[in-house]
């Protein structure tokens, strides 16, 4: 059997017939449209206040969406999460977005637009997080072993700050053991 992976960049592999069991698909998890189901999100957050009740005129939101490392499509659940807070009467001017590297390179700016879309770009202050730069970061505290913490000086201008971005274990940081999978999220 001549089997094409439903991925551009995967190509086409043959198996033979006596070594195919089938072809095993995960079922739709809705008929919805994603755009509905990401408003229906957004507007129903599991264990919190709708954003548009949390953030009050006046106050600062920083976002923080994971970098082109990660596959979540920022520039399609964005769009959610600005309706809320320009329903809440915060103005673009009271919004930045802080890109969550980690220590990853910083995102060039087709990557950043590819991210979190052209809107975005042209309409927020969009940065990179500068991890490397401790004059653009402050100290938390430390960890039990002494270590010390920084963040970004970008969380203290916020009043509140949003993360978008995928939830997963992560492998090179040992979990969960490699014997168990070979992927990412």
């Amino acid at each position: 059997m001549q089997y094409r992976f439903p991925y551009d960049f995967a190509g086409t592999i043959t198996i033979p017939d006596r070594n195919l069991l089938g072809v095993f698909q995960a079922h739709p998890h809705s008929d919805r449209p994603e755009a509905e189901i990401i408003a229906a999100a957004v507007r129903h957050p599991i264990g919190a206040p709708r954003l548009a009740e949390l953030v009050k005129p006046g106050e600062r939101v920083l976002l923080l969406p994971d970098d082109v490392t990660r596959a979540t499509p920022a520039h399609r659940i964005l769009p959610f999460i600005l309706a809320e807070l320009a329903a809440a009467g915060v103005p673009d001017a009271d919004i930045r977005v802080l890109m969550s590297l980690g220590t990853h390179r910083k995102m060039t700016p087709a990557e950043l637009t590819a991210k979190l879309g052209p809107e975005v770009m042209q309409r927020f202050l969009v940065e990179n997080h500068h991890w490397e730069e401790l004059d653009k970061m402050y100290r938390v505290g430390e960890s039990a072993s002494g270590a010390p913490i920084y963040a970004n000086r970008a969380a203290q201008w916020a009043d509140h700050i949003i993360g978008i971005g995928a939830i997963c274990p992560h492998a090179i940081a040992a979990w969960p053991p490699r014997s168990i999978t070979r992927g990412g999220c």
